[in-house]
């Protein structure tokens, strides 16, 4: 199952791509800017493979404290996922992913 999944709000530039992959499960953050200037606003997008089936699903994304999170936009490939932002930690998570 690949999910699009959610865009911190901002300005779009060179791209800066990083994944991770473990058990079925991969994370590809991609990154607008990876050297931003004080005051310019940038995006960044998580994608996310997740095996079908899975439950209790978090993916967790500590955001450098010079930033400031201006918003978060939900994708809805697997279903939209709640989003909490604690300080500069971004949490996305789903209950659950169809078996099919």
């Amino acid at each position: 199952v690949l999910c699009t999944s959610n865009t911190l709000l901002g300005q779009t530039q060179a791209t800066v791509t990083n994944t991770v992959t473990a058990n079925g499960f991969a994370v590809k953050k991609q990154v607008s800017n990876s050297t931003v200037p004080s005051g310019v606003v940038f995006t960044y997008t998580i994608f996310y493979t997740i095996p079908a089936g899975a439950t209790s699903i978090a993916i967790t994304d500590q955001v450098p404290s010079s930033l400031i999170i201006d918003g978060v936009i939900p994708g809805s490939g697997c279903g939209i996922p709640t989003v909490t932002v604690s300080g500069n930690l971004v949490t996305y998570s789903l209950a659950s992913v169809s078996a099919g």
